[in-house]
């Protein structure tokens, strides 16, 4: 009241900790008479943004291909770049084409975190290669003859392999005739 407006105001500030910062204001006024008044103000700032984690696109790759998947970026607006990014999970589903997903996730200094997914599908699109055995040539008597042919070499970079012969190993064929069997491996 004595000083009207002719007064000096100042302030000195101390910080603790990271989440939450808490921030200490104190205050002082001095007035035209050296009379002093003081005050503190707490300022507690709380980080409850979630990091930007952002995934690499999915992609398709063939089963013969090497592959991995591809890290993540995060960032935090209170953070920086102060975040930890781990794999949550991997999950695989289907078989052709298989589908495996890496579910990670980014934790800021703060322990809010957000998740992100990266998908990988593998595609088998290649025929499996077969080796048939050569002719077989059988001379015989009987009316007729049950002809038990080789095993059949199939192999398959991906997958197992199925092989089906039409008509099957063991089938009886008619003297002095030329039949032909068609091998299958899917």
């Amino acid at each position: 009241p004595c000083c009207g407006t002719s007064y000096t105001l100042s302030y000195t500030t101390v910080t603790n900790g990271t989440c939450p910062q808490v921030i200490t204001y104190l205050w002082q006024a001095i007035d035209c008479a050296g009379y002093t008044a003081t005050c503190t103000q707490t300022v507690t700032i709380v980080d409850t943004t979630k990091p930007v984690l952002t995934c690499a696109p999915d992609k398709t790759v063939q089963c013969t291909d090497a592959w991995s998947f591809d890290p993540p970026t995060a960032y935090d607006v209170c953070c920086g770049t102060n975040v930890t990014i781990t794999v949550v999970n991997t999950l695989t589903s289907g078989i052709c084409p298989q589908v495996i997903t890496r579910v990670w996730q980014a934790t800021d200094c703060c322990s809010n975190f957000t998740i992100c997914l990266q998908r990988v599908t593998i595609n088998d699109t290649n025929p499996p290669v077969i080796v048939c055995p050569s002719n077989i040539v059988l001379l015989s008597c009987s009316t007729n003859l049950a002809v038990t042919w080789p095993s059949i070499t199939v192999t398959d970079a991906c997958s197992s392999v199925t092989v089906t012969s039409s008509p099957p190993s063991g089938t009886f064929f008619t003297r002095d005739t030329t039949n032909t069997v068609t091998v299958t491996a899917t």
